[in-house]
């Protein structure tokens, strides 16, 4: 009796098995590439957001917990986050200002990370009488 051909060539060739492994793994490496840039950049965006809420914050102490005067002053945040304040009055150019301005900025920094700077302008508060 003589074999069937057809039933010889059935299943698949270690050749084929091969390709099929690594087309498998290219595809599972570039998957792999692509969570983990994801994550990366989730990180990085989580990092920023907390050091422009720390900004925020230094900004908002400005006329209520820390004096409107100008100088500059430096801290440390929760983690690795380091801030600095600059605060300087802007100039008018009128004798007298009745209501000068000052110019307030906040820069944050961390160890890995491009940092964040935050500025506004506050006026001055009214003179008690």
């Amino acid at each position: 009796m003589r074999p069937d051909r057809t039933a010889a060539r059935r299943g698949f060739t270690l050749i084929e098995v091969l390709v099929a492994f690594a087309l498998v793994a290219l595809v599972l490496g570039a998957a792999l590439r692509l969570v983990a840039g994801g994550l990366n950049d989730s990180d990085a965006a989580t990092r920023r957001t907390v050091a422009v809420l720390v900004a925020e914050s230094r900004i908002a102490e400005v006329g209520v917990t820390a004096p409107l005067v100008p100088g500059i002053v430096e801290g440390a945040a929760a983690g690795d986050y380091r801030w600095r304040r600059e605060i300087r009055r802007l100039e008018s150019g009128v004798d007298d200002d009745p209501l000068p301005l000052y110019a307030v900025t906040v820069d944050i920094a961390w160890d890995d990370g491009p940092g964040v700077r935050l500025a506004t302008l506050r006026p001055a508060p009214p003179e008690a009488p």
